[in-house]
């Protein structure tokens, strides 16, 4: 399965969805002038691990165990929604199979409690499993 990666810019954050490293990350703003344009392609990436991950598991019989490190300075309200909606695409992978368990990291700067509380607040509406990672900010 091919990596998606995104470099972070102003308005989007870094993206690396990959397989190989067992590295999944979403890091920096996100408030990208067309959000769906820019979330599709993880979206896409997301349900293509997700069927993968089913395989593995019906072929093999071995757990699946990941994590997904969320680590956003901002994001706005329509980013807000795309968030959600890999949550709930994360919530029927999880729910595919007893033998496949992906939790959020959802790390946050640690004086940063609006981010914090968003992760709580997705939480809450899901039922995956979140890690909070306060980051303390080195002066």
């Amino acid at each position: 399965m091919r990596a998606l990666k995104i470099e972070q810019t102003e308005t989007s954050p870094e993206v690396i969805l990959e397989l190989e490293s067992e590295t999944y990350l979403l890091k920096g703003e996100s408030r990208p002038e067309n959000v769906s344009e820019f979330y599709e392609p993880i979206m896409k990436w997301i349900e293509d691990w997700g069927a993968l991950l089913y395989y593995r598991v019906k072929q093999y019989g071995k757990k699946e165990n990941h994590a997904l490190r969320f680590y956003f300075e901002y994001f706005n309200s329509s980013s807000a929604k795309y968030i959600m909606d890999l949550f709930l695409k994360i919530n029927e992978i999880n729910a595919s199979s007893d033998m496949i368990e992906i939790k959020i990291e959802w790390a946050y700067d640690a004086q940063d409690e609006d981010i914090e509380e968003s992760g709580r607040e997705f939480e809450v509406l899901t039922s995956i499993q979140f890690d909070f990672i306060p980051i303390e900010e080195s002066a």
